[in-house]
């Protein structure tokens, strides 16, 4: 029978019993059952107890006490109040219950006498029934009847009373006068009843951006909270994401709201936090973990009845890292994180309204290796409702080299620190300073790299935590929570906002998407595809992608769309059903295996989960983010090609000589580098042309070759000097041809070739150092003189001269024959 039931039951038996019948029964039905619907039993008494009870427990959503006054005068009889007799006045009443969860709140309570309802005992009688709001000084009375022959205000057989206002608590009582002689009041089947408020599954927050005094949750302030709402996780990293991006080492909150046992026992609550934390049950301190410290668990014991309790857990950050988890363990109930279908919040706190800022930003600049360089050439930061900040983040969001790549805060900020992440590429300036301080500090954020780099580099100024991807225009953020369940994370996540954008497990349908929530960030965890549905097929079940197929198969199955499995995955060991981003020490880095719900152990425990905003239908358009680029120096140096060279043998081709180019210049580098690349040879013999290649390289890597050409032009003869006969008188005559020469010097040898003497022009020789040797009239005594010629050319520095062949020159008299005086001139042979 349940409580209703059990009411309704209690009305029949009382009426009866007092004899109202009939009409009074079916008014009776009636009220109840308008009054019924969406109702909730608050308190609920029909005094089931054995004679003589005189005090005792209501039981509903929210348990209070009842007592009596006058013993013997006051108490249970028949499992209702009867006050007989009294001689004096005697109470009936109730503890305050609690009704602060409740909209529309009424109570109940039958009454009768010993006889007709509608008559009292003449005389002074009298029975005055008054309820009381918040322990308001007065009482409001819903009856006061008195005895007498006539009464005007005649006493009925039940009560519903409808509260005019609403409150946190209602206490109940009546009070009772009558005489001896067997008088008596009867009172049964009291009822509270409302309208659970509209926020199952919430619990009221108040928001604070600050420390409490004394890193103490016992100082959190009660007034001038930043925001307040309504909030359905104890994921303190999203609540702080959602009411102040960017804060994530100073602020504090408070959970309120109430909590539904169903199971009456002993309780035991944990808290674990990083850092201090309290949980209170109904006003009572049950867990102590304040301070500052690392994550740690403490707990405490309580005994609870069934119904409503109002919980309260405070928390605070103060630096370092923040997580609070809060669970419970009772009868029938193994230990487990406080599901959040129990809790309820009271709906009464609207959020504070804060507009996000509007952030602008522009920088598209070419960047020189060796340099460093503003990020963004102008920035603007507005806020109409806010002139302050916490911090702004800066991340490289495409092209980051990790090891390589550095942003650094340069210049003197009083009221801002930064701080680098090189996982995630990722430079915090914090504060909080003004919105002008911070547009002067990103101006003062320089990008330089230790490396050589390449490509693009884009940078994603924005004033929240979450990191912006270019390429998606979503936000992704990793929560850290070891050992969380893929449920649990998936309604954590889907719990989370980010300025009104909606949150959602990560869906990474892109490489550019997988490695800036898996290699570019500082945790790995769950993500939003399971094939619980059907096992092999993998689908995203969050987010817009939700519902859509992209692997079908185990490891060696179909990619549809896009993924990123792990070798040898998904391989559903032992039941694998949930996407989980690998732990960094499992290569590749960002690649995905397949876990149960509760994931595994080592290196497949779960350290928390990636939640993705954007792109969810009626998601807010944000100006929170702008992006800048700067391409690394692609433009190649100039030079011109050296001055063409001509050597006239091999061993007067130059060593290679840098210094041959003399008007390197570049965009970048003021003295780019110049290295000697090659010779190649034509393959020619005379001439014989060698190409000679430089190379000038810029600080970025860019570079332009040169080439300088070297003519190699060998003297050589052509045509070689021959013998010459002469007679005496006449001219002997020797000729030499040869390529490539500018200089010639004829020799004579007297002594059969053992030595060579340099000729000179004069009146026996001409032509000694041309072409042609004119040896003039040489008489028989130069007979047999041999003769040759050095062939050379002036521009030759090591060239070895070239010989000719010797020659011969013979010289012959001429016989002369007189025969009757007749003479004649002979020639000799």
């Amino acid at each position: 029978m349940n409580q209703n039931d059990r009411y309704l039951s209690h009305v029949g038996r009382s009426l009866m019993s007092n004899g109202l019948i009939g009409n009074a029964i079916l008014i009776v039905f009636f009220i109840y059952s308008i009054g019924s619907f969406a109702q909730t039993t608050i308190w609920s008494e029909d005094f089931t107890y054995v004679n003589g009870t005189e005090n005792g427990a209501g039981t509903g959503a929210s348990p209070a006490n009842w007592t009596t006054t006058i013993t013997g005068k006051v108490w249970v009889q028949g499992n209702r109040i009867e006050a007989t007799n009294l001689g004096t006045q005697g109470i009936w009443s109730t503890n305050t219950i609690d009704i602060s969860n409740y909209t529309g709140v009424t109570f109940r309570l039958n009454v009768a006498t010993q006889g007709d309802t509608s008559q009292f005992e003449q005389g002074t009688d009298y029975f005055i029934g008054e309820y009381r709001i918040d322990g308001a000084a007065a009482w409001t009375e819903f009856e006061n009847a008195s005895g007498d022959s006539n009464p005007s205000d005649p006493l009925q057989p039940n009560y519903n009373i409808t509260l005019p206002a609403t409150g946190s608590t209602l206490e109940i009582r009546v009070r009772f006068y009558n005489t001896a002689n067997n008088e008596y009041y009867y009172i049964d089947d009291v009822l509270v009843e409302g309208t659970l408020s509209e926020c199952p599954g919430k619990l009221d927050f108040e928001f604070y951006d600050l420390v409490p005094t004394g890193a103490s949750v016992d100082n959190i302030p009660t007034t001038g909270a930043l925001n307040t709402g309504q909030f359905s996780s104890f994921d303190v990293n999203a609540l702080q994401n959602q009411e102040d991006p960017g804060d994530t080492d100073s602020f504090s909150i408070r959970y309120t709201g109430k909590i539904d046992i169903t199971t009456a026992g002993s309780y035991t609550f944990y808290t674990t936090s990083d850092d201090g934390s309290k949980l209170f049950i109904d006003g009572v301190e049950i867990v102590d973990n304040d301070g500052n410290h690392g994550s740690r668990q403490r707990q405490g014991t309580v005994t609870l009845t069934t119904g409503f309790h109002n919980i309260e857990i405070l928390f605070f950050e103060n630096g370092g890292g923040s997580n609070l988890s809060v669970q419970y363990q009772g009868p029938s109930i193994a230990k487990q994180n406080i599901p959040f279908s129990i809790l309820h919040g009271t709906c009464t706190s609207a959020p504070v309204g804060d507009e996000p800022p509007v952030l602008t930003a522009t920088g598209d600049q070419i960047f020189c290796s060796g340099d460093s360089i503003s990020v963004a050439e102008t920035i603007s930061i507005s806020d109409s409702d806010d002139t302050t900040a916490n911090a702004v983040y800066i991340q490289i969001s495409n092209g980051y080299a990790n090891g390589e790549d550095l942003l650094t805060l340069t210049g003197t900020h009083p009221n801002i620190t930064s701080t680098w992440d090189a996982t995630q590429g990722k430079i915090t300036l914090s504060g909080p300073a003004t919105y002008t301080e911070f547009e002067t500090a990103v101006l003062a954020v320089e990008y330089s790299s230790s490396g050589v780099p390449t490509g693009t580099r884009q940078f994603s100024i924005t004033v929240g935590v979450p990191n912006y991807l270019p390429s998606t225009g979503h936000y992704y953020e990793y929560v850290s929570n070891l050992g969380i369940t893929w449920t649990a994370a998936n309604a954590a996540a889907n719990a989370s906002t980010y300025y009104g954008l909606q949150g959602y497990l990560a869906t990474l349908t892109s490489q550019d998407e997988a490695d800036f929530s898996g290699t570019q960030a500082i945790g790995t965890g769950w993500i939003g595809a399971t094939d619980t549905a059907l096992e092999g097929e993998w689908r995203w079940v969050t987010g817009p992608e939700a519902g859509t197929l992209f692997w079908n198969g185990a490891a060696a199955g179909t990619e549809i769309t896009y993924a990123f499995w792990n070798a040898g995955e998904p391989n559903d060991s032992g039941g694998e059903d949930y996407a989980h981003i690998t732990h960094p020490n499992i290569n590749p880095n960002g690649s995905w295996n397949d876990l149960p719900n509760a994931g595994g152990g080592g290196y497949y425990q779960p350290q928390g989960y990636v939640i993705e905003y954007g792109g969810t239908s009626g998601d807010p358009s944000l100006n929170i983010t702008d992006v800048t680029t700067i391409t690394i120096d692609n433009v190649a140096p100039t030079a011109s090609n050296p001055s063409p060279i001509t050597v006239y043998c091999t061993s007067d081709i130059p060593a290679t000589d840098i210094t041959v180019v003399t008007d390197e210049a570049d965009n970048c580098t003021v003295n780019p580098t110049v290295t000697f690349i090659s010779d190649v040879s034509d393959g020619g013999t005379n001439p014989e042309i060698i190409t000679r290649t430089y190379r000038i390289t810029d600080d970025s890597g860019n570079s332009t070759d040169v080439t300088q050409t070297i003519n190699v032009n060998t003297v050589d003869i052509t045509g070689q000097p021959t013998d010459q006969s002469v007679i005496v008188g006449n001219d002997g005559i020797f000729s030499v041809t040869a390529n490539n020469t500018d200089t010639y010097q004829w020799q004579l040898s007297t002594n059969g070739g053992v030595s060579f003497n340099n000729l000179t022009d004069g009146s026996e020789y001409s032509g000694t150092q041309s072409t042609v040797l004119r040896a003039i009239k040489p008489n028989v005594d130069k007979n047999g003189y041999i003769f040759r010629v050095i062939v050379s050319n002036s521009g030759g520095v090591s060239c070895t001269p070239v010989v000719s062949n010797e020659v011969i020159l013979t010289t012959l008299v001429g016989t002369v024959i007189t025969n009757k005086r007749i003479t004649y001139r002979v020639k000799n042979k």
